[in-house]
């Protein structure tokens, strides 16, 4: 009988030694803080909006909040769905305007990007 780790590795390394097979990036991640302008005092539940387009397959978000720190982790993994590396972020909470980081400063990488927030009270 043969070890499944054993076999699970084989297959694993054999998929990723295929030169052919395109790269792409499936996960993006994303860190940072929200505070308020006015002190600069973290900003707990903060919503933080990912928002991509996918052209003729529509459009996508996915969201994460705050902690009391006013600090946030998003992740979002297309598992192979398809989009476009155009994305923007948005960070908003109650009584305070919304702020926005465009899509030219945001890069369709693996690696975490940290965007950190400051928003003005309404």
């Amino acid at each position: 009988m043969r070890n499944p780790v054993v076999t699970t590795a084989i297959v694993v390394l054999l998929g990723c030694g295929d030169a052919s097979a395109p790269e792409t990036t499936t996960v993006i991640r994303f860190q940072g803080t929200v505070r308020s302008a006015a002190g600069q005092a973290p900003i707990d539940q903060a919503q933080i909006i990912l928002q991509w387009w996918a052209g003729a397959f529509g459009n996508g978000t996915h969201w994460a909040y705050t902690g009391v720190d006013g600090r946030y982790n998003l992740e979002r993994d297309f598992g192979g769905e398809p989009f476009t590396c155009e994305f923007g972020i948005t960070a908003q909470a109650t009584g305070y305007r919304p702020q926005f980081v465009q899509p030219e400063q945001i890069v369709c990488v693996p690696e975490v990007q940290t965007f950190d927030f400051t928003l003005e009270p309404e």
